[in-house]
């Protein structure tokens, strides 16, 4: 039952909860700051489904296994489970690094100061009024990708693991 609302909760657009997230943020003093644009994003739905389906993929023997080892319950976590979920782990991140780092919506709403401004937000400042220079909006434009290349590149092992391991059965 729980799942489902969480499931249901991907069928609401972010342009209708942009406002009540707005006053959560505004009334918690972190507008103009990096958490402001960092811990909203982080509770997704579609990252809190992933990982439960990649835990419960997991064989329930280690578990118990640990259980007869005499570990709590956070022991198993931290020593079982955590190194398992890893692949997993790296590929929810490289998900929401790639969301947010083009997002333009939260950021433009969240900071008021230009020191704050994303590179979303920072290129669409870049174009005037009647003109627009192609070259610098094209420079700014790769500069962008750069950034994800990078986590791709040194993150793809992991990226690889995480996006195959539903596909393998024991």
């Amino acid at each position: 039952m729980n799942l489902n609302l969480v499931l249901m909760t991907l069928v609401i657009p972010f342009s209708a909860t942009l406002i009540p997230l707005d006053i959560i943020v505004r009334e918690l003093h972190m507008t103009n700051s990096y958490w402001g644009l960092i811990l909203p994003p982080l509770a997704s739905p579609i990252g809190i489904f992933m990982m439960r389906s990649f835990i419960e993929s997991l064989p329930n023997d280690l578990e118990n296994a640990a259980r007869l080892d005499g570990c709590s319950e956070f022991q198993i976590y931290r020593k079982v489970i955590l190194p398992l979920i890893k692949p997993g782990l790296v590929v929810l991140g490289v998900f929401t690094f790639m969301n947010q780092w083009t997002s333009y919506l939260w950021p433009l709403v969240i900071n008021t100061k230009s020191e704050m401004m994303t590179i979303t937000v920072g290129m669409q400042s870049l174009r005037s009024l009647f003109t627009v220079d192609w070259g610098i909006l094209s420079a700014g434009a790769v500069l962008s990708m750069l950034p994800l290349v990078l986590v791709f590149i040194f993150l793809q092992r992991y990226f690889i693991a995480g996006s195959i391991a539903g596909a393998l059965k024991e």
